[in-house]
């Protein structure tokens, strides 16, 4: 804020501008803690190799979706958000870090297409919630559609974090999936360590395991029999 100009700093080998004007407290984890993070994004990169293939729901400015990709150049990670300033930083951070297999998407995701507005809690930009009731031009997709024109198929890791629109952004993909198409891993906010109840059921009905949490989310893995069958 003295500055009165961005920052730009690396994080994970990745580029990160900073805006000084911007209240998001991703920004202020990857300036304080050189290990922000880290379990939640080392379990999602544990057992990937180059050609992996990642999703990012509510990426922000890229904290996960930029050591992701970098970790599997070959792969595709696919990065989505709804709140167009971020999405602006993220291609920002995404060319200077020069990565060519991220795409960033602007869009909130949920169980049917149209658009939606915005809700800013705390004045913070990374904690954005999607109001489907009221249309302000924010696009709304599910998941398959935004994977399907994004030509993904098998998914390693996919990490949400909607601010409570969980349920309505993943569950119902999950359970229309074919198991080809499911996750490995999920990294998923939690409320409070209380997982979002329809997430749950799929988690449970598609032999889904908690492997941990950390302050923010939950980790879990698809079981080897589903990854076998």
């Amino acid at each position: 804020s003295i500055r009165k100009k961005p920052l730009d700093i690396y994080f994970r080998k990745c580029a990160f501008r900073l805006h000084y004007d911007r209240r998001n407290h991703i920004q202020d984890g990857l300036l304080v803690n050189p290990k922000y993070n880290f379990d939640d994004i080392e379990f999602l990169l544990k057992g990937s190799d180059e050609k992996s293939n990642f999703v990012d729901i509510g990426s922000n400015i890229g904290l996960y979706s930029q050591p992701l990709a970098l970790n599997s150049p070959k792969g595709q990670v696919i990065a989505i958000d709804a709140n167009p300033l971020m999405v602006k930083q993220l291609d920002f951070n995404v060319q200077a870090s020069k990565l060519k297999n991220l795409k960033t998407i602007f869009s909130a995701v949920s169980d049917k297409t149209g658009s939606g507005s915005l809700s800013i809690r705390n004045d913070d930009s990374a904690i954005v919630a999607i109001d489907e009731k009221i249309n302000d031009g924010i696009p709304i997709r599910t998941l398959k559609n935004i994977l399907m024109k994004s030509k993904i198929g098998k998914i390693y890791g996919l990490k949400i974090d909607v601010e409570g629109h969980e349920d309505l952004a993943l569950a119902p993909f999950l359970l229309s999936a074919k198991k080809k198409e499911l996750p490995t891993k999920i990294v998923i906010e939690h409320s409070n360590y209380q997982d979002y109840p329809q997430c749950q059921e799929a988690f449970n009905k598609l032999n889904y395991s908690l492997i941990g949490r950390s302050k923010n989310n939950s980790f879990y893995e698809l079981s080897s029999t589903n990854l076998n069958a």
